[in-house]
């Protein structure tokens, strides 16, 4: 698939994984990633987070400024890998 108008190429994989990875992290499932649910998702597998290092992280990239990140945004991240963002993550989802 095509992101931005043919700019950026993912390939099969990629994209499974990014869902997953989005999938996973999206715990109520309304298409956003929040502080919330990184909260959760990281207290579900044992990870001691910060809520305001969560706030940070997603402030960090948040274009939107509603506090969360896309599916859309995540996938962008991808070829962004200075944010870190997505690498955070990606290490604990099968």
């Amino acid at each position: 698939r095509q992101l931005e108008r043919g700019l950026m190429v993912l390939t099969k994989r990629e994209e499974d994984r990014l869902k997953r990875v989005f999938d996973f992290l999206d715990l109520n499932k309304d298409g956003k990633i929040c502080v919330e649910d990184l909260y959760q998702t990281l207290k579900s597998i044992k990870f001691d987070a910060d809520r305001r290092e969560l706030e940070e992280w997603i402030w960090e990239v948040d274009e939107t400024m509603d506090k969360s990140v896309s599916s859309g945004l995540l996938y962008a991240m991808h070829f962004q890998p200075s944010t870190g963002f997505v690498s955070r993550f990606s290490t604990f989802v099968p």
